[in-house]
């Protein structure tokens, strides 16, 4: 059984979704800050309250339960939010790993797959991003996954833990209505909702340095991290030593402007786009490099940029 943390979440019920397809038995826990009971109730299944922060609740976790090994996805996301709340996203995201990973030393419990992030990356003007560059992370929120990371890197070195942290670039899509993503700091979900409320598009900044002023971003399918997941935990399970650090993304740069624009000929809403400051910490342009991750999972064919848009659509 595995124990997969952030249950709740967008990408978490998916990765539960995946691996309950795939016959894998898997037990559940969130916080419900920002997890929705509705997502893992319509997979047919129960995740408990418990907060990855709250040391005797995740030893006494371990202590009744034998886990395959810990597929972490608990965590806070927002690099802006985070500008405001530096402590809450360290000891969420940085100090919540260190707990459950020593709960799981302490049970024999030797397999920990860590959502990571682009973030850690930083304003790079090296592009496409490879996991071997220097690390230079501009928000907290980026700086606790780099520290989570670190925390990984350490207790592999001195205990021999079999782990990988997968840095994920911009996840959309869905695979069920009641899975989809509905953050209100996501290009997917606010611009969804705002077309359908014919309300302006919103993009945040217009002067990058790029070839239409907008961001550019790589996008990647939440059913492809899901099951890319799947893949590493078997992996491990196998005993195969991954990457400390692993991109997961298209390596296809699209600015903002682009995906707004695909979205409306997709969905037939046309609306006005509205302009905005663009928020402190964002990069101009985060691509990741996908060698690393086709050298050591193989040939992917991944989702594309249309499949992102019309599974929203279709759900």
């Amino acid at each position: 059984m595995w124990l997969i943390t952030g249950a709740a979440g967008y990408i978490g019920s998916h990765v539960m979704k995946s691996f309950l397809e795939s016959g894998e038995d898997v037990f559940g826990i969130d916080n419900y800050e920002n997890g929705k009971r509705l997502r893992p109730s319509s997979l047919g299944v129960e995740v408990k309250n418990i907060d990855i922060r709250n040391r005797t609740e995740i030893e006494k976790l371990f202590s009744q339960f034998k886990f395959k090994g810990v597929i972490n996805l608990a965590g806070l996301k927002s690099p802006t939010e985070s500008m405001r709340a530096p402590n809450r996203y360290h000891l969420t995201n940085a100090e919540g790993v260190k707990i459950l990973t020593e709960a799981a030393l302490m049970n024999d419990i030797n397999i920990f797959i860590q959502s990571s992030s682009s973030s850690v990356y930083g304003n790079t003007k090296t592009l496409p991003m490879k996991e071997d560059i220097p690390l230079n992370p501009i928000s907290p929120y980026g700086e606790s996954k780099l520290r989570a990371e670190n925390i990984l890197l350490e207790y592999a070195k001195r205990f021999g833990l079999l782990s990988t942290c997968l840095r994920y670039f911009n996840v959309a899509g869905t695979a069920l209505t009641s899975l989809r993503d509905d953050t209100n700091f996501n290009l997917f979900p606010v611009t969804f909702e705002r077309l359908s409320k014919k309300l302006p598009a919103i993009i945040y900044g217009k002067d990058f340095d790029t070839e239409d002023g907008t961001c550019i971003r790589d996008f990647i399918h939440v059913q492809d991290v899901a099951e890319l997941h799947l893949r590493f935990a078997k992996l491990l399970e196998g005993g195969r030593i991954l990457p400390p650090a692993i991109n997961l993304g298209s390596g296809i740069g699209l600015s903002v402007l682009q995906v707004v624009e695909r979205i409306m000929q997709r969905t037939g809403l046309v609306t006005d786009i509205e302009f905005q400051p663009a928020r402190f910490g964002d990069p101009a342009e985060v691509v990741g490099d996908v060698e690393l991750l086709t050298n050591t999972i193989g040939k992917i064919e991944m989702r594309s940029l249309d499949e992102m848009i019309d599974s929203v659509i279709e759900y």
